[in-house]
């Protein structure tokens, strides 16, 4: 999977976007020290730039009111104008994403909202603290074609070019998708809720689908009451996402946003030992202490840095040296991009197998979605040509420890 990243004329150097990561999730001081540099330089327009792609305009926004720090001329500018949109953009998202979730609910279909639309009520202020592009629910598998057809009858369109059974079949033979099985469901002002009946958790019964939608409680949101994911669910699906996306920052600044706040609320409801465990028996523990440490860098006294502790007492030693490879893979893929998807499927055998099984049973189908699929990450489809050149150039630079970074990465995935 790749990542969207800024045009080059606005994207930030290494330096600048370790400091504007720095101001995002820091405490006091070092968003303080972070803001200063970034003025004594003069990069306040490419950092707002890069905080928008980052979908952390809100978190920037807060701590610049929080030290004081007021922008001037276009940066001032692009800022209102970029979060303003932002906030629009994200509050009719969510609006039709509770509305589809209350819905799901009255008519009885088991469902729960996680990622952006369950931490909205629970963990932020609404839209103006949190963006969201789309609105993620879990429906159990069984249930599925339901709420497909209930949310056509009101007014919502499936967003594939064939039958369901089919795509089904496409995103279950998909490494794209990591186990994160969804199908888009567009409403009439385009706001996306994506209905996911996989989640890549599925290390026994206790984290299906089915397991964690009848842990849910109710929030409520913009007039909306519907049932979301419990905290150490929450956690573990926001962990999940970070790993998906192979921790590439680009993709996963708001991810970390969201899990010092998870943590927050879980160290207050004395969680943060179950939730260790949690991660333990379903394969996240080594990325939950990858991105608990990164954290702990820049908030030393915050929430992620109790939660190191705990985390580190449930892990062994290779567990806690996965840990730092995932650490090391982040901060690789601030300074030089993100890494190439295509070298970690070479080092996954099961991924061949999976993408060659599904081509031959029905390659005319496949190549359809995966175009869809495609352009929508990227904005056209990617020809087999460009794919081998930059996988041969990717080889070409990776040293030794980028390897070890990846062999960790492979090992959290499988």
């Amino acid at each position: 999977m790749t990542s969207q990243r800024v045009r080059p004329s606005t994207a930030l150097a290494g330096a600048g976007r370790e400091l504007l990561l720095r101001l995002i999730l820091g405490d006091a001081e070092n968003a303080g020290s972070a803001a200063a540099a970034l003025s004594t330089e003069g990069t306040w327009g490419q950092a707002v730039e890069l905080a928008h792609e980052w979908k952390a305009l809100p978190s920037l926004s807060r701590q610049l009111s929080a030290l004081g720090v007021r922008l001037e001329g276009v940066a001032r500018a692009r800022l209102h104008e970029l979060g303003a949109n932002s906030f629009l953009r994200s509050a009719r998202v969510a609006q039709r994403g509770a509305e589809a979730a209350e819905l799901l609910a009255r008519e009885g279909i088991p469902a729960a909202a996680f990622k952006g639309l369950a931490v909205m009520p629970l963990l932020w202020s609404g839209p103006r603290d949190r963006t969201v592009q789309d609105a993620d629910i879990l429906v159990p598998e069984g249930y599925l074609e339901a709420a497909v057809a209930l949310l056509e009858r009101n007014g919502y369109r499936c967003a594939i070019p064939a039958s369901l059974s089919a795509y089904i079949r496409f995103v279950r033979n998909s490494p794209g998708f990591a186990g994160n099985e969804a199908v888009a469901m567009v409403a009439a002002d385009n706001s996306q809720v994506d209905l996911h009946w996989k989640v890549g958790l599925e290390k026994g019964a206790e984290f299906g689908v089915q397991a964690i939608v009848s842990r849910s409680r109710r929030a409520q949101l913009l007039g909306h009451c519907f049932p979301v994911v419990g905290s150490v669910d929450g956690l573990l699906l926001t962990t999940h996402h970070v790993v998906r996306n192979n921790v590439v920052p680009d993709a996963v600044i708001r991810d970390f946003l969201d899990i010092d706040a998870w943590y927050g609320c879980l160290l207050q409801a004395k969680q943060v030992a179950r939730a260790a465990e949690s991660a333990a028996a379903c394969g996240l523990l080594s990325p939950a202490l990858a991105m608990a440490r990164i954290l702990a860098r820049f908030r030393p006294t915050g929430h992620s840095s109790t939660a190191v502790v705990l985390l580190a007492e449930k892990a062994d030693g290779r567990t806690r040296r996965t840990a730092r490879n995932l650490e090391d893979l982040f901060f690789t893929q601030l300074r030089a991009g993100p890494l190439n998807a295509d070298l970690l499927y070479l080092i996954r055998p099961a991924v061949w197998r999976q993408l060659i099984g599904s081509a031959l049973a029905d390659w005319s189908g496949y190549r359809k979605h995966m175009e869809m699929f495609e352009t929508s990450k990227t904005g056209a489809p990617v020809s087999l040509g460009n794919r081998l050149r930059h996988l041969g150039k990717s080889l070409r630079i990776a040293d030794r420890a980028y390897w070890r970074q990846l062999w960790a990465l492979k090992r959290t995935k499988d």
